[in-house]
């Protein structure tokens, strides 16, 4: 059997469901169309004809020729949506007989299985029509109200399509369809899915979260009932989730959440610590940021639409709401290659390391090797516990950025960084990066420090240290983190790394850093140092 999915998503009253086309607007788990696909191949349809309008590429390159779906898949391109039904009239032209479903990608009424079987002996048009909600009204409570309307769905024989009127699009077609198919014709069904403004979308959510439609496939494990959780999502254990919700793959929820009820959170999202949610859908790639309150409403980045208040707007803040910072495949060959580097390091300069060790032994009281816990970074929220990381040094009282201790040239590299390449090879820390911090300095600091410490990766070579020299005063070191926070990139790192280089081989020559402050008996800096 055959189908013809109309995805040029102008059937609606809403052009845009969030910042993506409307066919391509997440259901709870998925692109919306995908239900619709996955529901056509479920009732025995194999070819499947997309006509398409607003970003092609983006439907094309998630379901390819249909090879995967167990189907055949072909495209039609249109540049105006109202010029569907002369795609329909050229696949009409020449073929008589044979079955072909009519569908739209914003809407999918749920037919039984007898209906499959009828359209593949219908000999008339057989349209669908259902309780349809009508755009919600502001300033009316967000209420959509019910009329019986065509779902864009219906059976005819593939030859009628020759007929299909070339104008008034999609009113037109209903109209032509209602003439030929007469009263037995017309079928009513239960109310079907739909995506077609931002109310529907939501109480269709609310129906597949709440188990009431059962015929469409859903991931993520099933922690309790109606709690799903994706795979490598994770979950603050003081979050509250309150059924239904579902929470797509990658996702965070941070500390302190309450989510729920009817939330479905998209793959690669962030809800950060505090902020409570209800009747919710967030787009995929969207943060949230900290406590906030948002109820019956969609978010898609820095995109919010209020259903209940009829209100549609940007954010222009990104710690309150914008783009989940995600890996990149640079960000990700990056780290790979500064472990190896790292790994390359540590074996050159082992001899060095042993010779180090074997000074401080005959010229030290007490123990050679030192290792501090600090933060992991980057961290979506701080809540006192986030994962620590072991940070090796031959310095007893370790802060980078704060060792005021330039006895000589390479003395830093060979007391601090040498030994704290372990971290990188490891994959916890960065060659460059902002300052590694024990939790109780993290938890020091202030708000919007914080923040920008928290998508930042913690190194051993730091900007402020750089610029600034080992002990700068806190609006130096807030500075200079905000700064790399802002601007980092590979270069940047590059720059850095042999510009201290340089300085440290230089033995601090050229630039007046703070005088270093010894103990007598260790030779190395006392408290008042740091």
């Amino acid at each position: 059997m055959r189908a013809v999915v109309d995805a040029t998503g102008r059937w609606g009253t809403a052009d845009r469901c969030g910042n993506r086309p409307p066919v391509t607007t997440m259901l709870v788990d998925r692109p919306f169309i995908q239900h619709v696909v996955e529901f056509l191949l479920d009732g025995g349809i194999r070819r499947v004809d997309f006509i398409l309008n607003e970003d092609p590429r983006l439907v094309e390159d998630h379901f390819g020729d249909g090879t995967r779906w167990g189907g055949e898949f072909h495209y039609h391109l249109v540049r105006d949506p109202k010029s569907s039904p002369q795609v329909l009239r050229r696949m009409g032209e020449g073929t008589e007989g044979g079955p072909v479903l009519l569908a739209t990608a914003d809407c999918l009424p749920l037919l039984e299985g007898t209906e499959f079987e009828a359209g593949r002996v219908v000999r008339s048009p057989r349209i669908y029509l259902a309780s349809v909600p009508e755009a919600s009204t502001p300033g009316v409570g967000g209420e959509a109200r019910p009329r019986i309307d065509w779902t864009g769905w219906g059976w005819l024989p593939l030859g009628l399509l020759a007929d299909a009127p070339a104008d008034a699009f999609p009113r037109g077609l209903y109209a032509w369809l209602a003439s030929v198919a007469g009263t037995d014709g017309a079928v009513q069904v239960p109310p079907p899915l739909g995506i077609r403004d931002h109310a529907e979308l939501l109480a269709s959510q609310r129906r597949v979260l709440n188990g009431s439609v059962r015929e469409l496939v859903r991931t993520g494990r099933e922690t309790r009932p109606g709690i799903r959780i994706g795979w490598n999502a994770s979950v603050h254990r003081s979050a509250v989730l309150t059924a239904p919700v579902s929470i797509g793959e990658n996702a965070h929820i941070g500390s302190g959440v309450r989510l729920g009820p009817n939330v479905a959170v998209g793959r690669d999202c962030i809800v950060d610590a505090n902020s409570i949610v209800k009747n919710f859908v967030v787009l995929p790639g969207t943060y949230v940021g900290r406590s906030l309150e948002i109820t019956d409403s969609l978010v898609d980045r820095q995109r919010i639409v209020n259903t209940r208040l009829g209100a549609e707007f940007a954010v222009p803040d990104h710690l309150l709401l914008g783009a989940a910072s995600l890996p990149r495949l640079g960000d990700v060959l990056y780290r790979i290659g500064e472990r190896v580097i790292a790994a390359v390091l540590l074996l050159l300069g082992a001899p060095a390391l042993l010779l180090v060790a074997l000074y401080l032994k005959a010229t030290r009281v007490g123990p050679v090797l030192h290792a501090r816990d600090v933060v992991r970074t980057p961290v979506a929220a701080f809540a006192g516990s986030e994962r620590l990381v072991r940070l090796w040094t031959f310095h007893p009282r370790y802060g980078a950025a704060r060792f005021a201790s330039r006895t000589g040239g390479g003395s830093d590299l060979l007391l601090r960084v040498l030994p704290g390449l372990f971290g990188v090879v490891k994959g916890h820390l960065s060659l460059v990066g902002v300052e590694p911090r024990p939790p109780e300095a993290v938890a020091g600091l202030p708000e919007d420090w914080k923040v920008l410490y928290g998508k930042a990766r913690a190194g051993l070579i730091t900007e402020a240290e750089v610029v600034f020299g080992p002990s700068p005063d806190p609006e130096e070191l807030f500075s200079a983190e905000a700064y790399y926070s802002v601007t980092r990139s590979v270069r940047r790192d590059v720059v850095l790394l042999l510009k201290y280089l340089r300085r440290d081989a230089l033995g601090n020559r050229g630039r007046e850093y703070p005088s270093p402050i010894l103990s007598e008996d260790s030779r190395l800096p006392s408290p008042a140092a740091f």
